[in-house]
């Protein structure tokens, strides 16, 4: 069947992530896709680290929204967290997945910050295996 079977989506709990997510949910139903949600959160410096912990659990309520509005609109939905560099997992999850599509938000870093981190947004459009759609947070 032509059209997109497989979205994978780079979350991040924000506004964009957020946007990113029901865009591709909206994608697949209206293609009888699949949508894979992939978070991923740095790597922790320590075993004590708590922040690591932190992060993931201000990752539960977007991801349970996430799974909720899924099951709603009856798409196949899965998520995974993983550690590492955010753009490096989500390239490796979309040659590994063989993705039809990698939806991804867009957050807006001030000038300073962007030119130091880069933007992982950025960074998957240059390097994605498949298409990339990148959603802007509404305002």
């Amino acid at each position: 069947m032509p059209g997109f079977q497989r979205i994978l989506v780079g979350f991040d709990g924000s506004k964009g992530a957020e946007a990113a997510f029901g865009l591709a949910l909206e994608i697949a139903a209206r293609f009888g896709a699949s949508v894979d949600l992939l978070a991923v959160l740095p790597p922790s410096v320590t075993d004590w680290d708590l922040a690591a912990a932190e992060e993931r659990a201000l990752l539960r309520e977007p991801l349970e929204r996430c799974a909720e509005r899924a099951r709603e609109k009856k798409v196949p939905f899965s998520e995974r967290i993983e550690t590492g560099d955010p753009a490096q997992r989500i390239l490796e999850a979309a040659r590994r997945g063989r993705y039809d599509l990698l939806v991804v938000g867009r957050r807006k870093l001030a000038r300073p910050v962007y030119w130091i981190l880069g933007s992982v947004s950025e960074q998957v459009i240059r390097h994605s295996p498949c298409p990339v759609l990148v959603v802007e947070p509404s305002a």
